[in-house]
């Protein structure tokens, strides 16, 4: 009996993203272009349909509140552009705020295509960013396992033993847990390598394990955002390429051979 449920038919993936973290803070002027942008562009629209831009709160405490307030227009510091599943979930999104760039998915196929995707994507909105640099590329994903009888050893079922990741205390707990842990490698550039389990019950009072696995690397050197984006292209794409194996490797260690071939994960 298979006591393991995975969140689609052939991966347990409910979220991938990626996050692009910038030198300088993106002002309301860029924000604005890359509004005008997306409303020129109609296939765009298509594959995006809302745009929500992000207002900046601000209020005051202390003596000048008291004082009569000057209004003036909000400022924007943000936009995010959407496309929604049946349920509700942000199918794809692109978010631009503060210094960040965060392009995500919750329709999960297979990496060529995601990637592919997000790569079109970053084709649009990233040239708006001209001037600007990368300083962090991340990847990260969440995994997310139901559990159907917890009176049998699911744990074994969904676990490879003697793993890296779950101390040999974890093995024999009957209630809920939560494990948190971080690293760092270095290759070319610092990587540091988070990963967040737990073992809780969902909205719908369901025996769950969610595996949020975050890879962030800091470059050796900034990467200057043109507007040719093939450059800025070929400059990011080995390292979520590297982050996305360095994601496979976790996974392939943490789970169970029987999982890993449900979710057609392939390791060594």
């Amino acid at each position: 009996m298979k006591n393991i449920i995975l969140q689609n038919s052939n991966n347990a993936i409910e979220k991938v993203a990626f996050i692009f973290v910038l030198s300088a803070q993106i002002n309301d002027i860029v924000i604005k272009n890359v509004i005008t942008n997306y409303q020129n562009t109609p296939d765009m629209i298509a594959k995006l349909p809302r745009c929500q831009p992000q207002n900046m709160i601000s209020f005051q405490i202390g003596p000048m509140a008291e004082q009569q307030p000057h209004i003036q227009s909000p400022m924007m510091n943000g936009v995010i552009f959407d496309t929604l599943l049946p349920d509700g979930r942000q199918k794809w999104f692109v978010n631009l705020s503060n210094n960040f760039l965060t392009i995500g998915c919750s329709a999960y196929t297979r990496w060529p295509e995601i990637w592919a995707t997000a790569k079109e994507y970053i084709d649009f909105f990233m040239p708006v960013l001209e001037g600007n640099s990368i300083q962090e590329i991340g990847i990260e994903y969440i995994d997310e396992f139901g559990i159907s009888d917890i009176s049998q050893d699911w744990k074994k079922e969904l676990f490879r033993e003697g793993n890296d990741f779950i101390p040999n205390h974890i093995w024999s707990k009957d209630d809920f847990w939560h494990l948190h842990q971080g690293y760092f490698l270095n290759h070319e550039h610092k990587i540091l390598n988070n990963i967040n389990m737990n073992y809780f019950l969902d909205e719908k009072m369901s025996p769950k394990v969610v595996i949020q696995t975050h890879h962030k690397t800091t470059c050796s050197d900034l990467i200057p955002i043109t507007n040719n984006t093939s450059d800025v292209i070929s400059a990011i794409e080995p390292i979520i390429e590297q982050n996305h194996l360095l994601n496979k490797e976790v996974m392939c260690n943490l789970l169970s051979s029987e999982i890993c071939k449900r979710i057609n994960l392939e390791c060594k």
